[in-house]
């Protein structure tokens, strides 16, 4: 069976309200946002898995230090910002 798309999803959902009768974008609209909320937790993987492995090579320690420090602050501050809105 092949993979549904979040389109595919999407209509899908949208067809089962439409097949109640009484169409209401609250259900659909939490869906919605399910999805997206799914799609940012996704993007703040591909940073923490991509940010890290990014790193120059041939730098000093104090260079590689000073890295990780920001590296790990825009984390921070992506993570935090994620949950806040």
């Amino acid at each position: 069976m092949p993979e549904s798309t979040v389109e595919d999803m999407i209509y899908h959902r949208a067809d089962e309200e439409r097949a109640r009768g009484d169409l209401s974008f609250a259900p659909l609209y939490q869906f919605l946002s399910e999805i997206a909320h799914r799609a940012r937790a996704h993007e703040r993987q591909t940073i923490l898995d991509t940010l890290p492995q990014a790193r120059p090579a041939d730098k000093s320690q104090e260079w590689n230090d000073g890295y990780t420090a920001a590296v790990t602050a825009i984390i921070h501050t992506c993570l935090m910002r994620s949950f806040t809105g």
